[in-house]
């Protein structure tokens, strides 16, 4: 925006003032605003492009419709948008959450954060305003990707361009862990192993038929003695990684 102030006419024939502004793209004069009364000297242009530079005049009228000549051309210029953001990233490797930061912008007094699911500069929406450097967006989903986008406000209120989107990740569950067995006559053992090196522990889902059992904190090799002759189970065999996000199962069915 731009604000104009001048000082009133002296002559009390004059009802208002016609405030113009020139329109470079067609090289003319245009009215913008008639303000009465000739005591009302002030006028402020609104929605105007940030960092350009703007021409006004103000031409007085009287009650009787007489002109008077313009005033000088005031020349201005709209302030400059903030700094675009750069340097942003997302995390891949949170659990349940995603954290976004960037690198601060001089003059900044609050940043805007917009995030899409549909990511490729689709779909943004303001989902945070921040004085921070850094979001934290509590997904509370495994696997779960988001896009985003990051603007800088100054104190004036004008907001830079959005970054470039980046894109970012909960961390997916474990993967299902390998299973190989040892068979006994009355034992079996598990050798068990994460094919992404997250496992830090298994859990065992062990049914008879009649009831599960649920076997925990279980490390490899892993021997189950408490078995019998001439029936079956089934485990489930769970991956657990150190933020406790467990794999879908492995299953393996024994028979003795």
């Amino acid at each position: 925006m731009v604000k104009i102030v001048f000082r009133p006419h002296p002559n009390e024939r004059v009802k208002g003032y016609y405030i113009e502004r020139f329109n470079d793209k067609d090289s003319k004069w245009e009215r913008i605003a008639d303000l009465q009364p000739r005591l009302r000297a002030e006028y402020i242009d609104k929605d105007l492009v940030d960092g350009k530079v703007y021409r006004y005049r103000v031409i007085a009228y009287t009650f009787d419709g007489l002109l008077s000549h313009p005033s000088r051309v005031i020349v201005t210029q709209t302030l400059s948008k903030p700094q675009k953001i750069v340097n942003l990233q997302a995390s891949t490797d949170l659990p349940k959450k995603i954290r976004v930061t960037w690198q601060p912008v001089k003059d900044a007094v609050e940043y805007k954060v917009y995030g899409s699911t549909l990511g490729f500069g689709a779909g943004f929406k303001l989902i945070a305003t921040t004085k921070n450097t850094v979001f934290v967006d509590n997904i509370n989903k495994d696997g779960y990707t988001k896009y985003y986008k990051v603007s800088s406000v100054n104190k004036y209120g004008i907001e830079s361009l959005k970054s470039q989107f980046v894109m970012g990740s909960t961390l997916p569950v474990p993967a299902k862990p390998v299973v190989s067995i040892e068979k006994g006559n009355k034992s079996v053992t598990f050798i068990l192993s994460s094919p992404d090196k997250r496992a830090v522990k298994y859990l065992i889902k062990k049914d008879d038929g009649k009831k599960v059992i649920n076997i925990h904190n279980v490390h490899s090799p892993y021997t189950d003695t408490n078995v019998q002759p001439k029936r079956s189970y089934t485990y489930k065999i769970y991956a657990i990684d150190n933020n406790g996000l467990v794999s879908k199962p492995s299953e393996v069915e024994v028979s003795f």
